[in-house]
């Protein structure tokens, strides 16, 4: 809940205690690393009866959407390419693993008509870029870099919010699921000037291998 224009209380079951010390600590060292997220004020979870309570500054910002201004694609390349710089001590997750695991239930859920394209998909991915994964460098993820999770100001990133799924991913991993969420949500704007310079201006800063970026189409599905 809002308190004010200048803080915001979030209120939890205390089952989440552990989850969210353990994000708190993110936060931090994401801090430390001039990476723009929200910290927990006070640097602590107080906990009261069956409820915890995290403290944070309210950060204005628009989100749900990217902002398509003249540099943004430039500062956003900027703050992300600073994740594959960070020590690399986080649960280490394969997006091979996820999709494995994911395959069966999703052969269960989806409508029949479509069970067929989703092998197709997954065989695709299993001949073009699982074998490949073994040699590619493994960096500091945020894990659901969609539009809603950027808070803009002006063109630059104002907030990187909703951290739950940061671990240990391949390179390229964050930049990949968001040029997906980009050719779902808008797709006019995939095939753009601002896209071109997203990826540019990251791969001038993360230097991705050869490998990874040759392979950045073939991610993008597997995310």
């Amino acid at each position: 809940c809002i308190i004010n224009d200048s803080y915001f209380l979030k209120s939890m079951p205390k089952e989440k205690l552990e989850q969210k010390e353990k994000e708190r600590e993110v936060l931090n060292k994401l801090n430390q690393n001039n990476i723009p997220v929200q910290v927990c004020e006070g640097n602590k979870t107080v906990v009261d009866g069956d409820k915890i309570y995290q403290l944070f500054k309210f950060v204005k910002g628009n989100s749900g959407t990217i902002n398509y201004e003249k540099n943004s694609a430039i500062f956003l390349a900027q703050e992300l390419s600073k994740l594959s710089k960070l020590p690399r001590d986080a649960k280490k997750e394969s997006v091979q693993d996820v999709l494995e695991e994911l395959k069966d239930e999703l052969e269960e859920k989806i409508p029949e008509e479509y069970r067929n394209d989703l092998s197709i998909t997954y065989n695709y991915l299993n001949k073009n870029l699982f074998p490949y994964l073994k040699y590619f460098d493994y960096k500091i993820s945020h894990g659901d870099l969609h539009p809603g999770n950027i808070l803009w100001k002006d063109d630059k990133v104002a907030s990187i919010i909703d951290w739950q799924l940061f671990g240990l991913r391949e390179e390229l991993y964050d930049l990949a699921f968001l040029l997906g969420c980009i050719g779902i949500e808008e797709p006019d704007n995939f095939d753009s000037k601002w896209v071109n310079e997203l990826i540019e201006n990251f791969v001038e800063h993360a230097k991705p291998s050869k490998l990874a970026f040759s392979l950045l189409p073939e991610l993008m599905i597997a995310t």
